[in-house]
C-alpha cells in the first residue's frame, strides 16, 4: 500500500480474496450489510468509523482486514465502556 493510502495494484489484485478468506475463516459466503464496504475503506487505509447494531458483525470488519494485510493491526474499540455501562445502575427513571 502506498504511504497516501491509496489501494496499489497487489491490493486491489488480492480483494477478491476476501470472499476466501470469509468463508475459509469465518464460514460465511457473503458479507452481512455494509461490512464489504468497511473492510475495503480499511484495506486502502481509510480513516473508518462503523457504527453498527449489536450482532452486526462489527468484529469482523476489522478481524478480516487483519488478515489480509501483514503485520501488526491496533483496533480502538469502546466496548468494555459499553459492556461497563450496560451492568451500570440505569440513570432513568430518576430515583431508581
Amino acid at each position: 500500500m502506498s504511504s497516501t493510502g491509496e489501494m496499489t495494484a497487489d491490493l486491489a489484485e488480492e480483494a477478491p480474496g476476501l470472499s476466501g478468506l470469509l468463508a475459509s475463516v469465518f464460514g460465511f459466503h457473503d458479507f452481512r450489510p455494509g461490512q464489504q464496504e468497511i473492510v475495503e475503506a480499511v484495506l486502502e487505509g481509510q480513516d473508518v468509523l462503523a457504527i453498527m447494531p449489536t450482532g452486526g458483525g462489527k468484529s469482523l470488519c476489522y478481524q478480516l482486514p487483519a488478515l489480509a494485510r501483514e503485520g501488526v493491526t491496533l483496533v480502538v474499540s469502546p466496548l468494555i465502556a459499553t459492556r461497563c455501562g450496560s451492568c451500570a445502575r440505569p440513570a432513568w427513571p430518576p430515583g431508581r
